[in-house]
């Protein structure tokens, strides 16, 4: 029964509540103030459970300098192609482009 839920009806206010409680009750209400959550597989986020590894430098997967050295021989490779591979090249990316749109 919904009646046995709840205190009884009264003619009083309410006693008013302290400081912590107050406080605690916020707490309780908006979880997420607490700092940065993790998240679960189930869904469940879990709050305040230290830093977010989302927040900060962003890892390099590639060492800046391999990755510039290897930015350069591309950017050699295709000053090194000649007129008629342009072209071919350009016409086998529009393919690939058109065969990835269809995949949507």
């Amino acid at each position: 029964m919904a009646t046995l839920d709840r205190p009884p009806l009264t003619r009083e206010p309410p006693r008013r509540l302290s400081e912590a409680e107050l406080a605690q009750r916020w707490q309780q209400a908006f979880p997420e103030a607490q700092g940065p959550g993790q998240d679960h597989e189930s869904g469940a986020v879990t709050y305040d459970a230290g830093p977010d590894p989302r927040v900060g430098r962003i890892p390099h997967l590639l060492d800046p300098a391999i990755r510039d050295r290897e930015n350069a021989e591309r950017a050699a490779r295709l000053a090194a192609m000649t007129p008629a591979e342009l072209p071919a090249r350009e016409d086998m990316a529009a393919v690939v482009r058109a065969e990835l749109r269809g995949m949507r």
